[in-house]
């Protein structure tokens, strides 16, 4: 009997220490035991609480730091809400300034790839500066260096000629359309005559 009571609370112990870190599969163990017992109950709503907290701060950490599978979360999250009669508004507000913090993080990535020439992420760094209203300076000063250093970089390619630099028709259209509006129109089109020239003289 003793013996008995004795491996319970020792296995009771063990529940709680794994709820108390997030495991939250052992709770209905542990209730079976602190019922049978009739010992540990306020122990057990402490460490049920504890783990709630783990567990909530783990998914909002996931979302702010990986800014990934941001519905994943967000939907366990939820799950968690409705399990523990948790505060529904409370939390859709510590979400959102997750998400946000996320987003802006991802923000501050696109601008950063921008400067480097990645121009194909001004679209989606525009709707997140336009979503959360950031200051634009860094974003529009990012896309000038990024545009002008991609028309020039590609200039450069074009001349060595198709064998160094396909020159495929999405390209070239942004390519005309950055020549435009920085004004060099005559220096592409002489870049990509050139380019042309070349492709002809290969090809004989």
């Amino acid at each position: 009997m003793i013996e008995q009571f004795l491996a319970d609370m020792e296995r009771l112990l063990w529940y709680l220490d794994r709820i108390e870190g997030g495991e939250l599969t052992c709770i209905d163990s542990a209730e079976r035991l602190v019922k049978a017992q009739g010992l540990c109950e306020e122990r057990l709503g402490a460490a049920i609480q504890t783990g709630v907290d783990a567990k909530l701060s783990l998914y909002l950490r996931q979302i702010k730091e990986k800014g990934e599978d941001i519905e994943f979360y967000t939907g366990l999250i939820q799950d968690l809400t409705r399990q523990f009669n948790l505060d529904q508004a409370d939390l859709e507000d510590k979400t959102r300034e997750a998400i946000k913090e996320a987003e802006v993080r991802r923000y501050n990535y696109y601008v950063n790839m921008i400067e480097n020439e990645n121009i194909h992420f001004v679209e989606k760094a525009r709707a997140i500066q336009r979503k959360y209203g950031l200051e634009g300076k860094a974003l529009e000063e990012a896309i000038g260096r990024g545009e002008y250093g991609y028309l020039f970089h590609n200039m450069k390619q074009i001349r060595k000629g198709p064998r160094f630099h396909p020159l495929l028709p999405r390209e070239e259209d942004v390519l005309r359309g950055l020549a435009e509006k920085y004004g060099y129109e005559e220096e592409l089109e002489e870049a990509i005559e050139q380019w042309r020239a070349l492709g002809q003289k290969s090809q004989r």
